[in-house]
């Protein structure tokens, strides 16, 4: 793609807000040391050395998490990691595993591929070869049956027809029990035989399936990228407990080739932490009930999320005016024209319209584009409204900030009006 394209394109996701890997690797944001810490835990992963395996991104709405996120993702490209993606919502709960695998499945990148996907991680591995040997070994000695069936169908099944609905089942649309048998059958000439596959207690086994062929395919690692944590405390008090559970497996190398990267917003810690006071409350009601190991989980998880927590500080001055630098550069570049201002003169001309000091850097950003496209559609200063919100509950979807042209914004005179898209 060419270069004035990418500059374009990198400005039209700003414009919309929407985080990418574009604009992850062309805009720096203040954020190395955090990228050194991540990149120091995935090499101790890819060589096998004590290491963590869940980092925390904490920060307010629209302070770069999202960014930071793709901004990992970036690394682990760069190291040929399988990545996977999920945003956290009513429809996809933390506290149930296996709508949160299925979901990351769907946003499952292969080393080099630009479509989701994950079939090239089993299909190289040849029928009566060492690594289906090690996989098979793997699957009976450590997983749930099942999936050493589905695996052995997959890689050994002379059925074409039935391997649609198997890599449906390990992208974590299961298949059912008869469905699977039949399968089998008419592959092998055999039964197959297995004990009940409950997805609350046994989906674990298939992102271990997951972490094993990941490390497989490019000796690197599976990077699971997690946003809007925060959204475990819409959960009721036993879901909570399970999704906090979950987040102490992740913590604990259960997968030992995965690197886990969540991003929780800062209200989590008022609306949760501190309101209900969590740590001590949730895991007294759980005592109450008998589930004491259920409790011990969620004091541990809830401690590794009060204490652990790596937090995106706000960036300074000379790292916004930095920024600016490069939105003015991309937006004259892909647009072909000259602002004939520099990175401080934008930042100055921003800050007169968003007067709040404490204004999120995405509304930052967001309102030096606005102000850009409307000196070049009409070639004079806009006069912008900036509506600032605040997040004063916990909710599915952040408040935005708006920016917004003013009444009668442009002064009598010529002007020149030139098309965006």
């Amino acid at each position: 793609m060419a270069e004035e394209s990418l500059a374009r394109t990198a400005i039209e996701h700003l414009r919309s807000g929407i985080p990418s890997r574009l604009v992850s690797a062309r805009y720096s944001m203040g954020r190395e040391a955090i990228l050194t810490r991540v990149a120091h835990d995935m090499d101790c992963i890819e060589k096998a050395e004590p290491s963590r395996h869940l980092c925390v991104l904490r920060a307010p709405y629209g302070e770069g998490k999202s960014h930071m996120l793709h901004a990992i993702w970036n690394e682990a490209v760069r190291r040929r990691w399988v990545v996977s993606w999920a945003t956290l919502s009513r429809e996809t709960p933390f506290d149930k595993l296996g709508t949160v695998y299925r979901k990351m499945i769907e946003n499952t990148f292969l080393p080099g591929a630009a479509q989701p996907g994950l079939r090239r991680l089993v299909e190289a591995i040849k029928p009566n070869s060492p690594a289906a040997d090690a996989l098979f070994e793997l699957a009976g000695s450590e997983l749930h049956p099942k999936l050493s069936i589905v695996m052995r169908n997959i890689i050994e099944g002379s059925g074409t027809d039935s391997l649609d609905g198997l890599y449906r089942d390990l992208s974590g649309d299961f298949l059912t029990a008869p469905d699977l048998k039949s399968i089998h059958r008419l592959n092998f000439g055999e039964p197959a035989r297995f004990p009940p596959f409950r997805k609350q207690t046994d989906v674990f086994d298939y992102f271990r399936t997951m972490d094993y062929l990941a490390h497989q395919h490019s000796k690197g690692g599976w990077l699971i990228l997690l946003d809007e944590l925060e959204l475990v405390g819409k959960l009721g008090s036993k879901a909570r407990a399970r999704a906090y559970a979950n987040l102490l497996t992740f913590n604990r190398g259960a997968l030992r080739h995965t690197y886990v990267v969540c991003a929780l917003a800062d209200i989590y810690y008022g609306q949760v932490i501190t309101q209900r006071e969590e740590a001590s409350r949730l895991p007294q009601w759980l005592e109450d009930r008998g589930e004491n190991d259920l409790a011990t989980a969620t004091r541990d998880a809830i401690e590794i999320l009060d204490s652990d927590a790596v937090r995106l500080e706000p960036l300074s001055e000379e790292h916004v005016v930095g920024i600016f630098r490069q939105v003015l550069a991309d937006h004259a570049l892909g647009y072909g024209w000259d602002p004939e201002m520099d990175g401080m003169g934008l930042y100055h001309r921003v800050m007169s319209v968003v007067t709040n000091v404490d204004a999120k850097i995405r509304t930052l950003i967001r309102a030096a584009v606005w102000w850009l496209d409307i000196r070049y559609q009409y070639g004079q200063d806009p006069t912008l409204k900036y509506h600032g919100l605040s997040d004063t509950d916990l909710s599915e979807v952040p408040v935005e900030d708006e920016m917004e042209p003013a009444e009668e914004q442009l002064s009598s005179g010529p002007m020149i009006r030139r098309k965006l898209f």
